[in-house]
């Protein structure tokens, strides 16, 4: 019995022994790389289109609850004017009382704002140069 596992161990070294192991060839390290970015692309184009169709029915529910609202609370244009005039009334008596306050959130908003253009074309960049 351990004559015939012998035999069968040298077998298989005589087999793995002839068999030479090859580095893959450029061209299908290429390949594969190119696979894996369509891919990648894929995935992310998939994520674009659902963030697209959540966008879309957001803005929807956002119209249709003021529809609702105004058809149910039977709301005149003029009672609108009033709401906006006396909130940016508000906010203008808000924003010259605290000039300071109000001056270093509108430089931090527009930091903020400046970052996340700076941050997306950066991302762009570099997904064009893969």
């Amino acid at each position: 019995m351990k004559e015939r596992e012998n035999r069968n161990d040298d077998k298989l070294r005589s087999l793995f022994q002839k068999i030479e192991l090859e580095q893959p060839s450029s061209s299908f390290e290429s390949k594969l790389m190119q696979r894996i970015q369509q891919e990648a692309l894929k995935r992310e184009q998939k994520a674009n289109h659902w963030y697209n169709i959540t966008f879309l029915l957001c803005c929807a529910a956002f119209i249709g609850t003021a529809i609702f609202v105004y058809f149910y609370y039977n709301i005149t244009w003029t009672s609108i004017s009033d709401v906006f005039q006396n909130t940016f009334q508000t906010i203008y008596s808000i924003a010259t009382k605290n000039a300071k306050m109000t001056s270093i959130l509108i430089t931090v908003f527009i930091l903020l704002v400046i970052d996340i253009i700076i941050r997306t074309r950066i991302a762009r960049k570099e997904r064009n140069r893969q």
